[in-house]
């Protein structure tokens, strides 16, 4: 049964925002259902979602396991909801599509000094975030982000970096007031277009082979994803 019912999330633009926010997390593992309730691939799963035609709707499990179901959205929607309906869509199954890509090459120093460069990280799994000081969001997340950190302080095979568009001192004096456990790399304002971000905060994972593995937008799912990607080199 639906943890939430359709009607409901797409209430009102607002409903759909905090229903993505809460409940739909779809850069991590999940069993994804048609409208008649079969089974189908990601990709299937995602390219219908970004028709604009259907919600994905999370169920109620007995194993407490990740699990989605389609459902046809109406046609009265308001126009809210419909661009938010799409903005989501979109989102997702562009950033499933990016899996697998090759992460272009990069020399940065963090505000440190260290130098980070395919030399340095070879071999590393990588988590970036990207963000800028006065994105209010990027900065209400880094706590969860440094417990993230902390977490994974037993696996010297991820490296934590974060690129910013401010410059080094403006970075060093925010860092007196917020603390923040990533490594912290200005760079210019025009590389997050390059790497294709357009919204703030966004967090992709690099894996050991130079591949986008992942690209998500939470703490929280940013954690289940690196324990999904770390997971099977640990058995």
């Amino acid at each position: 049964m639906p943890m939430i019912a359709p009607e409901k999330i797409l209430k009102d633009a607002q409903s759909l925002g905090y229903y993505n926010q809460q409940y739909l997390h779809l850069s991590v593992n999940y069993t994804s259902l048609d409208t008649a309730g079969n089974k189908i691939s990601r990709k299937q799963f995602l390219q219908l979602f970004a028709s604009g035609k259907y919600l994905p709707v999370r169920l109620v499990t007995s194993d407490s396991s990740v699990c989605y179901r389609l459902y046809p959205v109406r046609e009265n929607m308001d126009a809210g909801t419909v661009a938010t309906l799409r903005y989501y869509s979109t989102t997702a199954y562009n950033d499933y599509k990016r899996e697998g890509e090759v992460y272009p090459a990069f020399d940065f120093k963090d505000v440190t000094g260290r130098v980070y460069n395919a030399a340095t990280t070879k071999g590393k799994i990588l988590v970036l975030k990207f963000w800028f000081i006065h994105c209010t969001t990027c900065v209400k997340e880094m706590p969860a982000l440094n417990q993230v950190v902390q977490k994974y302080t037993t696996h010297p095979e991820i490296e934590f970096l974060s690129f910013a568009f401010d410059t080094k001192e403006q970075l060093v004096n925010f860092l007196k007031q917020h603390p923040f456990r990533y490594a912290v790399i200005p760079v210019p304002e025009s590389y997050p277009t390059a790497m294709k971000v357009n919204s703030f905060p966004t967090h992709m994972i690099v894996n050991p082979e130079g591949k986008i593995a992942r690209i998500v937008n939470s703490p929280a799912d940013l954690d289940r994803s690196l324990a999904e990607i770390i997971a099977p080199a640990n058995k």
